[in-house]
């Protein structure tokens, strides 16, 4: 809420509210039932932290984190629409098979969902996927699905290319890529100004 009173173009979230929090009052109020039985009953008049959460995001320009597996099927969840322009090069792109997401009422409140996901090389993420794929359906990174929230635009646009994916696009922003969808990080040397001890 405070977040948004700020007036953000978009919240990016990049943590999962996979599992239900368990200092949220109702949990409470059934240890509690035995002690204090009042007690117990006022917490359970409250309202559930995750539907606080939800109603938060539902009413703010937010993107949620989602994490790419390579196991399971991938169900109904909503996942931004995407244009395939030039040749379709959704083969060539990193796949995985489902996502790990937020609590159903937490991901349906938000605007857009983005992949954390990355592979390392050797320990290191050396290439960071600017559009990758869950089952058939595109899907942008946090970072991208974020700018796309901000911008307002329904869908971004994959240009394939004969080598396979040539840059990713929302709205007026084009983001050039390798065949496979992923860009190479450029890191910066180490700052010690930039970390608080």
């Amino acid at each position: 809420d405070k977040l948004r009173e700020a007036r953000p173009a978009a919240i990016g979230v990049d943590i999962l509210f996979a599992e239900a929090d368990r200092l949220s009052p109702e949990w409470q109020a059934d240890s509690l039932a035995e002690a204090d039985p009042r007690l117990a009953a006022r917490l359970k008049r409250l309202p559930r932290h995750d539907e606080i959460l939800a109603r938060a995001i539902g009413i703010a320009p937010v993107a949620l984190g989602i994490a790419g597996l390579d196991a399971g099927s991938e169900g109904p969840e909503t996942l931004t629409p995407s244009l395939q322009r030039g040749t379709d090069a959704r083969e060539s792109l990193r796949h995985y098979t489902a996502t790990l997401r937020s609590l159903p009422e937490i991901d349906a409140a938000a605007r857009g969902r983005g992949l954390l996901s990355a592979d390392t090389e050797g320990g290191i993420v050396r290439r960071m996927p600017m559009v990758a794929r869950v089952g058939s359906t595109p899907v942008l990174p946090l970072s991208l699905e974020t700018l796309r929230v901000a911008s307002g635009e329904p869908l971004f646009v994959v240009h394939g290319g004969s080598a396979g994916v040539e840059a990713v696009g929302i709205g007026g922003v084009t983001v050039p890529t390798q065949p496979d969808g992923r860009l190479w990080v450029h890191y910066t040397p180490h700052d010690a100004s930039r970390f608080v001890s």
